[in-house]
């Protein structure tokens, strides 16, 4: 594990000459002391390289840059090896198409990968984590999945006929320093014709209501008279005990009368009414009026002789 480290004279103008700034460094050691950069990398400008021997990890560094005709302190930063860590981008990026939905329309993929081959990873010197992006290609928004700790991640609800670019990045857990990305690969999957029928449901609840009204109509057709006598019971005809309602509807009054007389609740009660008739007192006793009672046995069987006679009796003031 190595380190670099860059400055630059920003507007201090006079610090612009090589070695006009100088890079000191110290670990939080005992016996530590400040030390100057151990290498200044000859082909890069302003740059300070800490090679395996001057690397530690979980050590905690403070670098000074000064300037040493002046001796003075520019720029301090302190820091530990494992938090300035930014991993290689990891390598092997390839897909699987995992599922198409039944409309054909949209579609699941598996992402794999491997991590970086310069982070010891199998050793446990570095853990990581891995973020995938993906997007529409040549479109400015990339979608970012949570954080997978494996090396592999779906990703769900593609758009058919659309191609898609994906990459990844990894950082170390419980740091933020993410790497540089990975190559993008390209993902697109043509429109697959839809395995469901492209008879509009509409068209099929449509004609679905229609039977179910024709079936209701020739029911209640065919049911017509059971669902009038269940909906609307007819109301009863008020009925006298012994007449059959038949005489009255053909008019034959005669018989209706036979059957009225031969009822003892249906007699008519004229008798009561016609006060003649109430106070009638024959004298039986009497011999010259034995004549006259058959007379009145005929007046009261009137129906039956057909004929009248004219009466003599004993009756009181009252008597018509």
């Amino acid at each position: 594990e190595t380190f670099r480290c860059w400055w630059s004279a920003g507007i201090f103008q006079n610090l612009t000459e090589p070695g006009a700034l100088r890079v000191f460094y110290m670990t939080k050691h005992a016996l530590s002391e400040w030390q100057e950069c151990p290498d200044y990398t000859r082909t890069v400008k302003n740059e300070c390289y800490f090679n395996k021997t001057f690397t530690q990890i979980w050590t905690s560094y403070c670098i000074q840059l000064r300037s040493v005709r002046e001796n003075i302190t520019y720029d301090e930063a302190c820091f530990t090896v494992e938090n300035i860590v930014h991993p290689d981008p990891p390598i092997g990026l390839n897909w699987t198409l995992l599922n198409v939905s039944r409309s054909g329309l949209h579609y699941d993929i598996l992402v794999r990968w491997a991590p970086p081959p310069s982070a010891d990873v199998q050793m446990g010197w570095m853990s990581l984590e891995y973020q995938v992006q993906y997007r529409v290609r040549n479109n400015s928004h990339w979608e970012m999945l949570d954080l997978e700790s494996g090396t592999q991640q779906s990703i769900y609800g593609l758009h058919t006929d659309k191609e898609y670019e994906v990459r990844v990045r990894c950082k170390m857990t419980a740091f933020d320093n993410f790497g540089e990305f990975s190559d993008s690969i390209i993902v697109h999957v043509a429109q697959i014709p839809s395995k469901e029928s492209t008879f509009p449901t509409t068209l099929v609840l449509i004609f679905g209501m229609i039977g179910v009204v024709i079936l209701l109509v020739l029911l209640i057709f065919s049911q017509q008279q059971r669902l009038m006598v269940i909906f609307l019971p007819p109301i009863p005809a008020p009925k006298i005990k012994g007449i059959d309602p038949e005489l009255l509807k053909n008019g034959k009054l005669d018989q209706l009368n036979s059957l009225l007389s031969s009822q003892d609740m249906y007699k008519p009660d004229f008798y009561h009414e016609d006060p003649w008739v109430e106070f009638i007192q024959l004298d039986l006793d009497d011999p010259a009026e034995k004549n006259e009672s058959s007379d009145t046995q005929h007046l009261l069987g009137l129906s039956r002789s057909g004929s009248s006679h004219v009466l003599n009796f004993k009756s009181d003031d009252d008597s018509g």
